[in-house]
């Protein structure tokens, strides 16, 4: 069973974040120049919720705000659906189907752990199966077995 723990190893441990009295431009800064759709929003150590392109999208066009006079806190999604490292990948992807979602906090008791997108997921279940398929078709060719 794979687990959140590996894909986050195999992603890598750096998890960007705000703060909730950041202004969206800035954060909106942050997402540009490190190319990734949400970040994590922090305080005082704790994860308090995820600002994603979805929200300032949306969030901003339907509330009529700028970027420079709205905080990450008033359009960040702030019920936000996490898991801990030691869930399976493929609960994860059910998770984020269900809820229509793309991206999921990894967290241990609110401590974040990283973030986790449905891009990390489908790449990961990608390559899975095709080491399992690796394995199969090596195994019929020792066994002189033809795999359909």
């Amino acid at each position: 069973m794979l687990t959140v723990n590996k894909l986050l190893m195999d992603k890598g441990l750096q998890t960007w974040t705000t703060s909730p009295d950041t202004p969206v431009s800035d954060a909106l800064i942050q997402m540009v120049n490190h190319d990734i759709g949400a970040l994590a929003v922090v305080e005082d150590s704790r994860l308090v919720g995820i600002l994603s392109d979805r929200d300032i999208l949306r969030k901003l066009s339907q509330k009529g705000k700028s970027l420079r006079n709205t905080l990450v806190k008033e359009i960040m999604t702030a019920e936000m659906i996490s898991v801990n490292p030691k869930q399976a990948v493929d609960e994860c992807m059910a998770i984020m189907h269900r809820h229509r979602i793309r991206y999921l906090a990894v967290a241990t008791n609110s401590n974040l752990d990283g973030i986790v997108s449905i891009d990390d997921i489908l790449h990961t279940v990608i390559v899975e199966q095709a080491e399992s398929l690796d394995q199969l078709e090596n195994a019929s060719q020792d066994n002189n077995l033809w795999v359909l």
